[in-house]
């Protein structure tokens, strides 16, 4: 268990900032723990220079009866290294 513990740690906390990373995130979001009321996505590509960044949210299941819902906002910029 102690080795495991120590690998995660090396592999988190030891490894070489990368130039350029993507991050793709997946919410599916439940009422009550099983009735499905929606999704949320987030997409985040950043590098040293820029990034840009989307999150989308969208009703469905239970949520669907009463109103649709799709949301998106976007936000990207420049990273000043300074």
């Amino acid at each position: 268990m102690r080795a495991l513990a120590l690998a995660v740690f090396l592999c988190l906390f030891a490894a070489a900032p990368a130039s350029a990373d993507r991050f793709l995130l997946r919410y599916n979001g439940a009422g009550l723990g099983f009735l499905p009321i929606g999704n949320m996505t987030v997409d985040a590509d950043v590098d040293d220079a820029a990034y840009n960044i989307t999150v989308t949210l969208t009703s469905g299941g239970l949520l669907n009866f009463f109103e649709r819902t799709h949301l998106e906002a976007t936000s990207s910029g420049t990273i000043d290294g300074n």
